[in-house]
């Protein structure tokens, strides 16, 4: 198309202009400046020439200046849109969404990574604009990202597809079927810890779509990183690990692996942390996981129960739940449990007997 064919130094000064907006566009007050130009208008038909890309080839061909200024004109729409409902609503009147779905398809890593950058704002608490992206194709394209080896842009894929997914069942169930979970759980061993607590999220909100997904998710391998973020310096990875687990503990076979894989010790020192969301989410999971007789034992040699009954809570809420854990677990000591545990415990002393014995002998 004619309009590839730019006066020199054109396409530069059009990137150059879109990347000042963008840093203008931070501040709320320029937003509305910025639409009130008629930039908007504007912004979208630059995102639709580069969706159709250079002579038509599709956003394929994008490259040099091109992609720089592609990206530029996504990460200003973003800026734009930036916790703004009215300026994404517009931006997808004026038919920006699918422009911006097709740029998930440019060869250039940072295109990709800019272009979801403003799905992932758009989606964000927009029914509308979450069943645009949808419908024009983006969840196949998003969990291709999230193989990437660029940690950059498999942390904004997983961001779109939390946004996407957040309070629509429907989308949870799409996007499932369209093969994002095993590629999530994957996330969850990144070297980038924003893609590994978004990771984490996203499994605690597949956790919910239906009882056999809980059971797929830990047999596809998360239960083990997900223990292992317990333990991480990054008090959000380890928020966010508790928060999946608790989940995912809300399946019987589930509690009991939970606790098999090491799961309760981590759980109980959240308990003990002083923060208030590390606590709340590790009340929820000690409380999937005492739903189990299997795990009783374990919490009684452990030293769990005296743990809990003794922990320190910042707010109500995980005072509730730790109180109806303890009464869980009052209940569950039934005579099958206390009798695994008389057992459990005739078998330590007599090992120990035994081993005298032995050596006296």
């Amino acid at each position: 198309p004619p309009f590839f064919h730019f006066p020199s130094g054109a396409e530069e000064a059009e990137r150059d202009i879109c990347f000042i907006l963008g840093l203008l566009a931070i501040k709320v007050e320029h937003q509305h400046a910025i639409c009130g130009a008629g930039s908007l208008p504007t912004l979208v038909s630059m995102v639709k020439r580069y969706a159709a890309g250079v002579g038509g080839a599709g956003p394929e061909s994008l490259c040099g200046v091109s992609a720089q200024t592609a990206r530029r004109v996504a990460d200003a729409l973003t800026n734009l849109a930036h916790e703004n409902s009215g300026i994404k609503n517009r931006v997808r009147q004026e038919g920006g969404v699918p422009p911006l779905v097709s740029l998930l398809r440019a060869p250039d890593g940072k295109v990709q990574r800019a272009v979801a950058g403003s799905l992932r704002t758009l989606a964000f608490k927009n029914d509308e604009n979450k069943g645009a992206i949808v419908d024009r194709g983006a969840v196949a394209l998003l969990i291709q990202m999230l193989r990437a080896q660029d940690s950059s842009i498999h942390y904004e894929a997983v961001g779109v597809i939390g946004n996407l997914v957040h309070s629509s069942a429907a989308i949870k169930r799409r996007v499932l079927e369209e093969g994002a979970l095993q590629p999530v759980i994957n996330l969850l061993s990144s070297p980038c810890p924003d893609s590994q607590r978004e990771a984490a999220l996203l499994l605690g909100q597949f956790a919910t779509a239906d009882g056999e997904y809980k059971a797929r998710i830990v047999q596809r391998g998360a239960v083990a990183p997900l223990v292992e973020m317990l333990g991480h310096q990054d008090v959000q990875l380890r928020e966010m690990a508790a928060f999946a687990l608790g989940r995912l503990a809300q399946n019987a076979d589930n509690q009991a692996g939970i606790v098999a894989a090491g799961g309760l010790a981590p759980l109980l020192e959240l308990l003990e942390s002083r923060v208030g969301n590390l606590q709340h989410n590790a009340a929820f999971a000690l409380y999937g996981l005492s739903d189990n007789d299997d795990n009783l034992v374990e919490f009684v040699r452990s030293g769990a129960v005296q743990r809990i009954v003794a922990s320190d809570l910042v707010v109500q809420a995980s005072r509730d739940c730790v109180n109806k854990t303890v009464k869980r677990l009052q209940e569950r000591l039934s005579d099958r449990a206390l009798g695994q545990i008389l057992y459990m415990a005739g078998s330590t002393a007599g090992g120990h007997h035994a081993a005298g014995g032995g050596g006296g002998g």
